[in-house]
């Protein structure tokens, strides 16, 4: 699940926003490479560990994973090589659930209000490196100006978003010659995409269930 989806997710379940802000942080310290020491916020800590619960409660469910296995299947019909296809399907799936997420006005207020208390919380956090916490801050300011799930409804975006993800990857990004097959396969797979209430509401009946802390 990528961070947005993460924060609506939490929000569900918890609507602080330093619990969504802590929901989202492993995705940002992934896309940063930053590695966290410590956590001095216990609603910044709750999140971050239920944003672990999530992942797996998301990956294990059969919904995701029957879009996930189609979107594969048909990116390599499409000539796309295996290895490729199974990461692109797997980002391309994640990215059109936010774009559908989106749809609900409250998701976006509950995304920024994460966005803010993390940047509000950064003092709460201790990182190996001495320039840690400003790399991190950079990408929160880039993400508050420029990041819209909403653009993900486009196909076309997203398999733009995509190729930039993978590329550094070269076992796993799209080749040239592959161009335009990504957004053809999840233009196709769109509308099995639409209207994810019911799913929404599954998983985090699921995550309410879960015994874990």
């Amino acid at each position: 699940m990528n961070f947005f989806g993460h924060s609506v997710v939490a929000a569900a379940l918890k609507p602080s926003e330093p619990f969504i802000a802590g929901s989202m942080l492993p995705d940002w310290l992934g896309i940063t490479g930053v590695k966290l020491r410590r956590v001095e916020n216990d609603e910044l800590r709750a999140g971050i560990q239920f944003h672990r619960r999530t992942d797996a409660v998301f990956h294990a469910h059969p919904h995701f994973s029957a879009l996930w296995r189609k979107a594969s299947r048909l990116m390599r019909e499409q000539g796309l090589p295996k290895a490729s296809a199974w990461a692109a399907a797997h980002v391309g799936v994640e990215l059109l659930l936010d774009g559908e997420f989106s749809r609900v006005a409250a998701t976006h207020a509950h995304y920024e209000g994460g966005l803010r208390a993390l940047s509000d919380s950064l003092g709460s956090l201790h990182f190996d490196g001495a320039q840690d916490a400003a790399r991190l801050q950079r990408l929160l300011e880039g993400l508050s100006q420029h990041f819209d799930a909403s653009r993900y409804r486009d196909v076309d975006f997203v398999e733009e978003r995509i190729t930039r993800i993978l590329h550094v990857r070269p076992r796993l990004a799209i080749p040239p010659d592959n161009t335009g097959c990504v957004a053809q396969v999840l233009r196709e797979l769109q509308p099995c995409v639409d209207g994810q209430g019911n799913f929404l509401a599954d998983l985090n009946a699921l995550l309410r269930d879960d015994p874990q802390p």
